[in-house]
């Protein structure tokens, strides 16, 4: 293969290639080569760039021109190559073609292995600390979105907790009930663990805040979509203590 044709100049000739010669059986075998031949010279750069987000085979994976499973394996071989200079950036973009060939028992095995390397170094104050009812999953959607939109309103960046605040407020505009009753039960507990540093108290006064920002914006349009809270308000006092001036 030619040094200097990467990925990026091989995207640039799949763009090129034309529908009706995609079909060629010759076409179709040289693309699948040249696929394998750069996953294995180049492997970081044909996986994919975090969740939802497409990599550069996505398009030959859909036309059946190549199986994702064998760039995995040649990813793998590339990474094999590599060992002597691989760096922790190159490990962990590791995990996601090694995933591809795991079964269900043996993912589960490699997590717990990770785990019980951590649990001789972990101490109890470490994290959020002993297990307890409030780190238990979600039951439903709902609640676990509840969770994430409650953490988010919750984060130092005012920029994200802005974000999370026009989630809520475009939740109340659907009238969502089952998700704002979720939130309501989720601000009338405790802090939005377990997803902050519980010893940090500005965590929560930044998800009630913003909570009641969004709020008081929603309530504008929809206001009976904010009776889940009204209730959890009258059920508790745990909203008592937020300023009117948040309103």
């Amino acid at each position: 293969m030619d040094d200097e044709f990467s990925v990026y100049s091989f995207m640039d000739v799949i763009r090129h290639v034309s529908e009706p010669s995609k079909r060629l059986l010759s076409v179709r075998s040289e693309l699948r080569k040249a696929a394998l031949l750069l996953a294995a010279s180049e492997p970081n750069r044909v996986g994919r760039r975090g969740w939802g987000y497409e990599g550069p085979f996505d398009g030959l994976y859909a036309e059946g021109i190549v199986v994702e499973k064998d760039v995995a394996s040649a990813r793998i071989k590339g990474y094999l190559s590599q060992l002597d200079t691989l760096g922790a950036n190159d490990l962990f973009h590791l995990v996601e073609p090694l995933a591809r060939h795991l079964t269900s028992d043996e993912a589960d095995e490699v997590l717990n292995f990770g785990f019980d390397l951590l649990e001789e170094v972990l101490e109890s104050e470490d994290g959020d600390g002993p297990w307890s009812n409030s780190l238990v999953p979600s039951s439903s959607c709902e609640e676990a979105l509840a969770g994430y939109l409650w953490a988010g309103l919750a984060r130092p960046s005012t920029a994200v907790r802005w974000e999370h605040a026009h989630c809520v407020r475009n939740c109340l505009e659907l009238d969502w009930q089952s998700l704002l009753s979720a939130l309501a039960t989720r601000a009338s507990g405790a802090a939005p663990q377990p997803f902050v540093d519980r010893g940090l108290v500005f965590y929560e006064w930044h998800a009630r805040q913003w909570l009641c920002i969004a709020l008081a914006r929603g309530a504008m349009d929809v206001p009976r979509a904010v009776a889940p809270f009204l209730l959890a308000q009258g059920s508790s006092t745990s909203l008592s203590g937020t300023s009117p001036r948040m309103l």
